[in-house]
């Protein structure tokens, strides 16, 4: 690990002058964000992926869609379209990425869900094609300087938190730890379920966070396996052939361990092509005796439902592990999101009737 780290040395070195370049101009204001006059709030990381955005992103949903009309804005990561597109009931993870697909799966009743790789324009088009938002949530956005969020929330991954490592490519760091003192929150996502006051100073202590920062940790809590009508299964079968197509699949295994389970693995966001079904059906097909499943997570899911054939054929089979989020101090982590939305609402006056 030390030589691959030595060996990218250099090239960490030029990705960080441009780094600082970057910022330097954002921080002095010669290149400046635009705000808006509505509340946006960013979820980001400084890190490539695997923190746990998309369930932070779901908890906001899910907590603030039912008082404030809610838009949900991503980049559209690895979609194949290009500019605004809005989710509905005929959109594609081809047409708006994986992520946002899943949070209409999920959520369509509560929030609209757009992608716009020049986040600017789209918060103008949600804007001006909902007028009645109260709250834009920005996906993955901590780096696209060019908008300038009201609260920011940066996650860390408490097994790899941003203090222990290093800008691409030797590490996984998008920008310099420093890149943290613009968040509003910090939170150490992916804790163990009894994380001790102890462990909790020392991450405080080496995340140092500002006199105006509060830190957060956070856990994942595994709602259960669901079939494809989004009923909960009570009795999981011994035999499941797992799919996973995302950053870290650890913890999914790790909470299988008492199963007869196949693991086929691949990479984050992976565009699922016409043999990988074939080779998923025959194993599943060969894979043991008697009762036995198809399990994937939900965004996994979002690509997969694109072959119908598979779909009809295995449907009955295939189901999705769903999570959520618990964060230590809720009501604290709430009251100051609601105080800044509070703070910085529209007036009922440009609202549209």
């Amino acid at each position: 690990m030390k030589l691959i780290r030595f060996i990218f040395f250099p090239f960490s070195i030029l990705y960080g002058i441009a780094i600082l370049i970057r910022n330097y101009l954002f921080s002095k204001g010669i290149r400046k964000g635009v705000e808006f006059d509505l509340p946006i709030i960013c979820v980001g990381n400084l890190s490539t992926g695997g923190t746990g955005k998309t369930p932070h992103s779901e908890y906001l949903i899910e907590q603030f869609s039912e008082k404030y009309q809610t838009a949900i804005l991503s980049r559209g990561y690895k979609r194949l379209t290009k500019g605004f597109v809005r989710a509905d009931e005929n959109t594609t993870w081809q047409d708006v990425g994986d992520e946002p697909l899943q949070y209409y799966f999920k959520y369509a009743d509560k929030v609209s869900v757009q992608v716009d790789e020049e986040r600017i324009r789209g918060v103008i088009r949600i804007a001006g094609d909902q007028p009645n938002t109260d709250l834009v949530i920005l996906d993955d956005a901590y780096q696209h300087r060019s908008l300038k969020p009201g609260f920011t929330i940066l996650l860390t991954d408490f097994q790899n938190p941003f203090y222990a490592d290093y800008l691409l490519p030797m590490g996984d760091l998008r920008e310099f730890r420093s890149g943290k003192n613009r968040a509003d929150y910090i939170v150490v996502t992916k804790c163990p379920e009894h994380l001790s006051k102890e462990e909790k100073s020392r991450m405080m202590q080496r995340i140092d966070p500002n006199s105006n920062q509060k830190v957060f940790f956070s856990r994942i809590h595994y709602k259960g396996i669901f079939n494809l009508k989004n009923q909960k299964i009570e009795e999981v079968p011994e035999n499941i052939l797992l799919i996973t197509g995302i950053a870290k699949s650890g913890p999914i295994v790790e909470i299988l361990k008492d199963r007869n389970v196949k693991h086929l693995k691949y990479p984050d966001h992976y565009r699922f092509k016409q043999r990988d079904i074939e080779k998923i059906t025959d194993i599943f097909g060969n894979f043991a005796a008697g009762n036995k499943i198809i399990l994937t997570t939900v965004k996994d899911l979002m690509r997969l439902r694109f072959f119908k054939s598979f779909m009809d054929e295995l449907g009955e089979n295939i189901h999705y592990l769903d999570i959520s989020i618990k964060i230590d101090e809720e009501k604290e982590f709430l009251n100051g999101i609601e105080n800044y939305i509070e703070s910085n609402k529209r007036d009922d006056s440009v609202h549209s009737e």
